[in-house]
């Protein structure tokens, strides 16, 4: 008897944007840009996120995104794939720093237009929003390995365990 087929998570003119053992992202084409939507790799059933998104993450079941809104503000969008529930946290992500983790916390490296200082912030799931550092936070060197996150702030690495 052959092995059943997976459960596809195939879109047709949609493309990976990133990819975790829970699920995948996939950016699929609209008239105004790419919607984002998350392939449970599992089951194959696919979720409909974003009709706008940017810097998308998976972590486990979380998903995390930067999304514009129609004023000019930008606001990241937490996603938990098991319960359906979003958070939108304000914030405007430098240079691709938005971390995940496993838990649904993020970090990035606040963009500020009115300052030279790239402040590092993170959002957890049980505590919420909290400054890490006040900057100048290389937003490149941002990094997350389990619930350690790590960065340069003034040519000196820096680190903080998220909850």
């Amino acid at each position: 008897m052959p092995a059943a087929a997976s459960p596809s998570c195939r879109i047709p003119g949609g493309h990976a944007v990133a990819t975790g053992g829970v699920a995948k992202l996939i950016a699929v084409p609209t008239p105004a840009g790419s919607a984002l939507v998350a392939c449970i790799r599992r089951s194959g059933r696919k979720v409909a996120l974003d009709d706008g998104f940017a810097d998308a993450r998976v972590a486990g079941r979380w998903v995390a995104w930067q999304r514009p809104t129609d004023n000019g503000v930008w606001r990241i969008a937490v996603h938990d794939l098991r319960t359906g529930k979003e958070r939108l946290v304000i914030g405007h992500v430098a240079a691709h720093s938005l971390g995940l983790t496993t838990r649904g916390s993020i970090v990035w490296a606040q963009e500020q237009d009115d300052s030279p200082d790239t402040p590092l912030y993170a959002n957890e799931v049980g505590s919420g929003g909290r400054l890490l550092d006040g900057g100048p936070v290389d937003a490149a060197s941002v990094d997350i390995a389990g619930r350690r996150v790590s960065w340069l702030s003034g040519g000196v690495q820096r680190s903080a365990i998220l909850h």
